[in-house]
């Protein structure tokens, strides 16, 4: 793992200062603190910070024979061996066998076909002197972050979005628009970031530059595919499963010497573990608990262990929460409002200790279906049967009879969310299902100013409409198949991956999400929605596969996910914090916000009378991040 930034000129007749590059590596520090690689050429400078993991001379092959082309790169190429002994074949020279070395030979043989062959986690710089031509790539899923800007005759890159703000030619305007939908979403969608001038590089996406100025190409999507015409049967895909997660696990712990894994005791992270199990390495599991009973697995986590005889390490997040609050606004690049981010962060600097590389189960509820969100989403397709009044009545009886819980089985909370939800009938409801703030309580939470902006400019329902467009775009009429690739192609990379990248990298640990890998994914897309969500249950292909590893018990348990008693904290230990950062006067982000309507927020969930946690803390990500930029 690394972090790579760079800037360009389309005219050769500009150059670049190697300052400017030195700057900003310098604070992508803690993505590589082994090693930092710049080159200037003419009108490109190129910068790299290091990790090592794979081979301590990595840095050695980011040029090819002639030095005409110059990469650097942040990531892991699996399919890289691959290609060697044809590349070698046709007069290709190796020095290191590695997958960065491999990229550079296959551009050289391929052209910008050379990106649609890679399969990995990755963003990285490619330089063609030969054409003055720099290319950026994202990888398909969006694993790996990359963000950019436009500057007067060029463009600057970098893996982080605060290390761009280091170059002086970008300002600090907020993009008040993509702020917006920062609200809803909690995380910034697509391409926005709450910076006017710095965009994402979307997934699947690689941008070039050249004399001609800048443009941006799709190479890849999420699409499902055409289901197998002769009949298989819920055993033949598991069979095949089986397979594809033996290479690919065989792929990636390849070159690891002692690698952890996040263990939960869930499915997900227990999958990976029966399979890693398999490669005969000495496999490191960390774990979190917490003080709240309802919320802490640690009791599954060690079952899990002991099972695989994996070496065991826990530790339990109240202890450590002012460590944590510390660390927080110096290691958030961009506002990410999910709570669980805590969790990453804590689980991330104790697994650092360990090891270099850890696994992850991200990405298989997106591509299974394991989200309870989709259980709700079934559950409102179905109440469309019942009649309106009787319906309310139902859910109405449900949350009269649920009392304030902290707890992570809150019924009242999930079934107020069923009520808005029937209630917005206009509104898909998996949208209301993953929404923070609504258009009413933006009337409230806004200040008079902001909100008059974007009443003005009809940016109001923005959210709604880019999640509407996205859920319309998925190939297919299934509502839970629209579901769960609306999950997958924004809620996964935005949301979830970005903040298992800055928590990660912030501590310099690789994480590897080989549910991500692309033959995984490919598998996914053609599997049957029936072998996913069945019965109201999902994961199925999952549970089947690991029903002769696991207990029925440890296969059939509700899923805990990665969730924080965010509520209960914000009540007790970090009451504090909350109050020193929401009474704070002449904060920026007041400009945006309604400073009363916040802390009157606050004012109810201390007193217990509503639980605020998730609105609370989405507010204070966005002051904190704001005032530290």
């Amino acid at each position: 793992m690394c972090g790579i930034c760079g800037k360009f000129f389309y005219s050769t007749d500009k150059r670049v200062n190697e300052k400017t590059i030195y700057d900003i590596c310098q604070s992508l520090y803690r993505r590589g603190p082994d090693d930092e690689i710049i080159k200037v050429y003419r009108n490109v400078g190129l910068g790299m910070r290091r990790l090592s993991i794979v081979d301590g001379e990595r840095q050695l092959c980011l040029r090819n024979e002639d030095a005409t082309i110059f990469l650097v790169f942040n990531g892991e190429i699996y399919n890289s061996k691959d290609f060697i002994n044809t590349l070698i074949s046709k007069g290709h020279k190796f020095n290191f066998n590695n997958d960065v070395e491999c990229i550079i030979h296959l551009y050289e043989e391929f052209g910008l076909d050379f990106i649609s062959k890679l399969n990995g986690m990755f963003s990285l710089a490619l330089f063609d002197s030969s054409l003055n031509r720099l290319i950026l790539v994202r990888d398909r899923i969006g694993i790996k972050p990359l963000y950019y800007s436009e500057i007067n005759g060029g463009i600057v890159f970098s893996s982080t979005l605060k290390s761009l703000l280091l170059n002086n030619e970008i300002s600090k305007e907020l993009d008040i628009r993509a702020c917006n939908h920062y609200f809803s979403y909690n995380y910034f969608p697509l391409e926005y970031t709450p910076i006017s001038s710095i965009r994402k590089l979307l997934p699947g996406h690689f941008l070039v530059c050249d004399n001609n100025g800048l443009k941006i190409e799709k190479f890849w999507e999420f699409r499902y595919k055409n289901k197998d015409s002769k009949k298989k049967t819920l055993d033949d895909y598991s069979n095949e499963f089986k397979v594809l997660f033996n290479e690919v696990m065989a792929t990636q712990i390849n070159a690891d010497h002692s690698p952890g894994i996040f263990l939960s005791g869930g499915l997900d992270s227990s999958t990976i573990a029966y399979f890693l199990s398999k490669q005969g390495k000495n496999i490191k599991s960390f774990s979190l608990g917490f003080a709240e009973e309802s919320f802490d697995e640690r009791e599954y986590s060690r079952n899990i262990a002991n099972r695989f005889q994996f070496d065991y390490y826990e530790m339990v997040v109240n202890e450590n929460l002012n460590k944590l609050v510390d660390d927080f606004s110096e290691s958030l690049d961009i506002p990410v409002g999910e709570p669980s981010f805590i969790n990453m962060l804590s689980i991330s600097a104790f697994s650092a200790k360990h090891v270099k590389t850890v696994f992850s189960g991200d990405g298989a509820d997106e591509l299974f279906g394991g989200y309870s969100q989709y259980f709700a989403d079934s559950m409102m397709h179905n109440f469309n049967l019942v009649p309106s009044f009787l319906k309310k009545m139902i859910v109405d009886r449900i949350i009269n009879n649920s009392s304030l819980s902290y707890s992570w089985m809150n019924r009242k909370s999930k079934f107020e969310a069923v009520l808005n939800a029937l209630e917005r009938k206009e509104t898909i409801p998996h949208y209301i299902f993953r929404e923070n703030f609504s258009i009413d309580d933006k009337s409230d939470l806004y200040s008079n100013v902001f909100y008059s902006q974007m009443k003005q400019k009809n940016h109001l329902n923005d959210p709604y409409l880019v999640f509407k467009k996205k859920y319309s775009e998925a190939n297919t009429n299934n509502y839970l198949e629209q579901a769960m690739y609306f999950d997958t192609t924004i809620c996964l990379p935005d949301g979830m991956l970005q903040r298992v990248d800055m928590a990660s990298m912030y501590h310099s640990l690789e994480v590897r999400v080989p549910f991500l890998d692309n033959r995984i994914i490919n598998f996914a897309q053609s599997l049957p929605l029936s072998l996913k969500i069945r019965n109201l249950k999902g994961k199925c292909i999952l549970k089947n596969v690991m029903s002769d590893s696991l207990s029925k018990h440890m296969i059939n348990r509700r899923k805990h996910g990665f969730s924080v008693p965010i509520g209960k904290w914000l009540k007790d230990e970090l009451a504090i914090f909350a109050k020193d950062i929401v009474n704070s006067k002449n904060l920026r982000g007041y400009d945006l916000l309604n400073k009363q309507y916040v802390v009157n927020l606050l004012d109810v969930h201390l007193k217990g009378k509503v639980d605020n946690g998730r609105k609370l803390w989405n507010i204070l990500v966005f002051l904190l991040w704001l005032d530290n930029i």
